[in-house]
């Protein structure tokens, strides 16, 4: 899983008093609930710990990148396997 920590925004939160965020999380396949489960979890702790961000006012958007979306070395990823 690819965690990119640019596209988390902190901001106002436009329904209370503190920060918010949004993180998007890219990963090639499908990982299981309980790994986004785990991810978001984990994720909320450290911004809340880290960014003062409340884990109500964290949001994700989990992406999910089939092996024919990924090119590599002027080939898809698909090619490899």
């Amino acid at each position: 899983m690819y965690f990119n920590r640019e596209a988390q925004r902190p901001g106002r939160n436009p329904e209370g008093d503190g920060p918010f965020s949004l993180a998007t999380l890219r990963h090639i396949g499908k990982p299981s609930a309980a790994v986004n489960r785990t991810a978001t979890e984990e994720l909320s702790k450290h911004f809340e710990r880290e960014l003062g961000i409340k884990a109500v006012d964290s949001k994700f958007v989990f992406v999910e990148i089939t092996a024919d979306e990924l090119g590599t070395r002027g080939q898809l990823r698909s090619d490899f396997d």
